[in-house]
């Protein structure tokens, strides 16, 4: 078993709500999904829930530095 920590995070967007699709995407570790049309904002809230960016008085910064 992999360490959450260690785990790649998947957001899954998706066409359908079809909530088979989305209770399977959750059983094999996805982490979050969009139905399509996405909103922005509720998309960058679970972003940085899930730790994936950190915000700063710049604007967003990657997590772990930027190249």
């Amino acid at each position: 078993m992999v360490v959450s920590e260690q785990r790649v995070k998947v957001i899954m967007t998706i066409a359908l709500t079809e909530t088979d699709y989305v209770n399977q995407a959750f059983e094999i570790g996805c982490e979050a999904y969009a139905a399509k049309p996405i909103d922005t904002n509720k998309m960058l809230e679970v972003i940085k829930k899930l730790g994936l960016v950190n915000m700063s008085s710049d604007g967003p910064a990657a997590s772990g530095g930027c190249c």
